[in-house]
């Protein structure tokens, strides 16, 4: 900031301290003579502006904690629930201090200066190590070390590592582990999987181990299935029968479980068993390697085998005794947990494996199931965000404050301008970063319940579909609060696909609400680490084709636009096209390819340039597809919207020529003159088209009414003629 200030005025406030302002005629002279000869003796002076401590017996700690506590709350500061838990009060201090921090360039010199203090240094330091002669007493090397006896691991120790292990490998919340740490822990969980095997391989029920022990040891074995049997194979030398062989020793030691199972289920003590007993051997009697597995023995069963009857018969059975125990602790009900996440999420996946044995009365008490322990989670992430009395009655006062102003209609057209956010859910302000309250695996696990409980009520009636509704409401409004590291991208996806593709979304009287919540919650997650690309381009598909809802207001429209164009950006940047290919199916409602789903479909934004040459790579370069008519017009449609970074400021309405940010290169001449051939046939070539400017006359007629594409073709035809105006700098020889 610079201040023009009167050089005689700088000197009379220097030397303010010895005159003491005694001299006041000497001040008016001086004042009065700065007024008349201010254009010859006026200087500009760089004032910074300081900003004193509060006080000086304030550290600087102390003074960042004045600053956050001092941060008020209004109405241009909108915090979402779930941003409590990153929500960082200092990020304001971020870039000074990534600035004091960065890594100066040295010169030459100062390299050289450097490593010649580095090599003096370490000189110094071996020399001494050298000089240093400790003297040690001669000991028996032999004789002298004592062995310390291991204490042998309990199977529960064992169990909770294997349980530790598999949720630090597959917990959406420790997905940033570095890879050394991850590939250390999956080495471990494949050492624990073994050490476990082993143990249930040589179990005898009620000897050496009891029957809910070797339940539960199994249920975890079963998690990891494929990396058991890699640990297992590797340890024996590789032949074409090795894995078969595998696969048999691990069948067989299930079948301890299985036959030790069918007893007690046909003795009156089964009733002794807990929900969480039945649930977790409901998952292992429906695993795929429970049922797939006896068919490689190849009709060389023994007694001590399970047969694949008595699993039916024993799943059926199974699935009563468990909705019988659900509806009793129901009825007993007493305020605590009625079943964990990972309970929940097998005893869904256990029913959509056995649909036949699954009624509706069981699909009405498993979504009452699920409400009541998404209530739960939502009840304790809503504890740390709640807000507070004093905000609570703040915004009631300027709710109340804000009827009694005046109507003033410019006042309203003029924030009608001013895009703001929308509240959903009502929070305190938050204050630091928060710790969680809940396990790092219970989203995932209820969100992959969600799943298997909306593709069971897809054929059921209205009034599960009801009670499966409210489930599915619920669970919207916990991920709403829930952290962005909790969220794993590929559940949530699947878990929206699912809400879009059942028509979820538009039944009911929230289906505003439902909508705003679903472009929310995608609008928080980072599409470009996840690799399963055939989620995402189902995701796409269905967003290329996602109207907003008839009964949002203008605000909220406004809003659902917004987060769609940001989900729609990620997504974009994230698919690529031979996915995009490979994964559409062309239906009634969809047009023959993705490119026009994508060109003449809801969304109208920018996309990148990459995906347009990949795209126009699978039809040209590889010819793998023959490209048709409108699949070439809808390329031409989306050249006019490709950006080489989709990221920045969008343009306005009234530009659509402007759509066309990207420069053209003859790259993308050539194949916009190759499609035009396709799509005008023989009335022009596409060797003309690249060699000749006039020829561009003729292929304007392509373009129509569509101004966008008229001012892409026009581009084009500069682009040739500036080429032609060269005169050929470059030559080329073939």
């Amino acid at each position: 900031m610079y201040t023009c200030v009167c050089f005689d005025c700088l000197l009379l406030f220097c030397d303010v301290k010895r005159n003491k302002w005694n001299k006041g005629a000497l001040g008016m002279r001086c004042f009065s003579r700065c007024h008349a000869h201010w254009m010859h003796t006026a200087v500009t002076v760089p004032v910074r502006m300081l900003k004193r401590k509060l006080s000086p017996d304030r550290t600087r700690d102390e003074e960042i904690q004045d600053r956050q506590n001092a941060f008020v709350w209004s109405e241009k500061h909108i915090y979402r629930p779930h941003q409590h838990f990153t929500f960082d009060p200092c990020s304001w201090s971020r870039p000074l201090e990534e600035k004091v921090k960065a890594k100066r360039q040295l010169s030459l010199v100062d390299r050289l200066r450097v490593l010649e203090e580095r090599e003096r240094e370490a000189t110094c330091v071996v020399e001494e190590a050298k000089d240093t002669n400790e003297c040690k007493e001669d000991v028996n090397y032999f004789y002298s070390i004592e062995k310390k006896e291991e204490k042998a691991t309990s199977l529960q120790e064992e169990l909770e590592r294997l349980n530790a292990l598999h949720v630090l490998l597959t917990a959406p919340r420790h997905m940033d582990t570095s890879l050394a740490k991850a590939e250390r822990l999956r080495e471990e969980y494949r050492d624990v999987l073994q050490c476990v095997f082993e143990r249930l391989r040589v179990a005898v029920v009620d000897e050496t181990m009891t029957f809910d022990a070797l339940l539960y040891s199994w249920f975890l074995l079963l998690q990891g299935a494929q990396p058991l049997l890699e640990a297992l194979t590797e340890r024996r030398k590789f032949d074409e029968n090795t894995l078969h062989c595998v696969i048999v020793t691990v069948r067989d030691a299930l079948d301890t479980l299985m036959l030790h199972a069918a007893k007690e289920m046909d003795t009156t003590g089964n009733e002794e068993m807990l929900l969480e007993g039945l649930v977790e051997l409901l998952d292992v009697a429906t695993h795929p390697f429970t049922r797939q597995g006896a068919k490689l023995r190849e009709n060389k069963r023994q007694s001590c085998h399970a047969s694949e009857e008595n699993t039916e018969v024993l799943v059926k059975g199974l699935i009563l005794r468990t909705m019988t125990a659900l509806k009793e602790r129901m009825i007993t009900d007493d305020g605590a947990e009625l079943l964990d996440a990972q309970h929940l999420h097998a005893l869904l996946r256990s029913m959509a494996r056995c649909p036949d044995s699954v009624n509706e009365s069981h699909l009405q008490r498993a979504a009452l199931l699920t409400r009541k322990v998404v209530e739960g989670i939502l009840a304790t992430l809503k504890g740390v965000v709640a807000p507070s009395i004093r905000h609570s009655m703040c915004l009631s006062l300027l709710g109340k404050a804000a009827r009694r102003l005046v109507f003033d209609k410019n006042e309203l057209m003029r924030r009608r301008d001013i895009s703001c956010q929308l509240v959903l859910d009502a929070c305190d302000p938050p204050s630091g970063v928060k710790k969680p309250t809940i396990a790092a695996d219970e989203v995932s696990h209820v969100t992959c319940a969600c799943v298997s409980l909306l593709r069971q009520a897809t054929r059921a009636s209205h009034v599960t579909q009801a009670k499966v509704l409210e489930a599915i409401d619920f669970h919207l409004v916990m991920l709403s609060h829930a952290p962005n590291y909790d969220l794993g991208i590929t559940d949530t996806v699947t878990f929206v696909c699912e809400l879009l593709e059942g028509g979820v979304l538009d039944v009911g009287t929230g289906a505003a609400e439902r909508y705003l919540r679903v472009v929310l919650l995608l609008s928080r997650l980072q599409f470009s680490p996840c690799d399963n690309q055939d989620v995402l381009c189902r995701l796409f598909f269905f967003f290329c084709s996602l109207a907003p809802h008839e009964s949002l207001s203008e605000s909220t429209l406004r809003e659902w636009k917004r987060l769609y164009g940001i989900v729609m950006h990620q997504l974009l940047s994230s698919v690529r096209a031979v996915a995009l290919g490979k994964n559409y199916v062309c239906g009634s409602d969809r047009p023959g390819t993705w490119e026009e789903l994508l060109a003449f479909g809801r969304y109208h934004g920018a996309l990148p340039l990459s995906l347009w040459y990949d795209a126009c790579q699978i039809y040209f370069e590889k010819a793998t597809v023959p490209l048709s008519s409108k699949c070439a017009r809808a390329l031409l449609s989306l050249r006019t919207r490709c950006r080489s970074h989709i990221g920045g400021v969008s343009t306005g309405k009234n530009k659509p020529s402007s759509l066309c940010a990207s420069p053209l290169d003859f790259d993308s001449v050539r194949l916009l003159a190759r499609m035009l051939h396709v799509i005008l046939g023989e009335g022009v070539a596409a060797e003309d088209l690249m060699n000749e400017a006039a020829a561009w006359d003729v292929a304007q007629s392509a373009a129509g009414n569509d101004e966008a594409l008229s001012a892409l073709l026009r581009g084009a035809q500069k682009c040739v003629q500036e080429r032609q105006a060269s005169k050929h700098v470059v030559m080329t020889f073939l």
